[in-house]
């Protein structure tokens, strides 16, 4: 779950939005030799990148799918059937 720049709770999808591999933290390395330092996440696969919030920062130009958290007694849940899909180029 993250934060983003309008003070929203937003859960990223995992699965990359081009081919559905599973994304993953960025290391030290990796953030260090991005183009863009605020890489987070990056792709195993394909060598895409996304900063904190989801947002494409390399390689592809569609940030991660984004889910609205449900808050109840406590926990925290997501409706996987309702994904908020970005479009190409769209920021949060």
């Amino acid at each position: 779950m993250a934060v983003d720049d309008q003070g929203m709770r937003r859960i990223m999808s995992p699965a990359y939005s081009h081919l559905g591999c599973t994304i993953e933290p960025a290391t030290a390395a990796q953030i260090n030799a991005a183009k863009d330092k605020s890489t987070y996440f990056h792709c195993p696969c394909h060598g895409a990148q996304f900063d904190r919030v989801g947002n494409a920062t390399y390689v592809v130009t569609r940030g991660l799918d984004l889910y609205e958290p449900i808050v109840s007694g406590g926990n925290v849940y997501m409706d996987i059937m309702k994904p908020i899909v970005r479009q190409e180029g769209q920021r949060t």
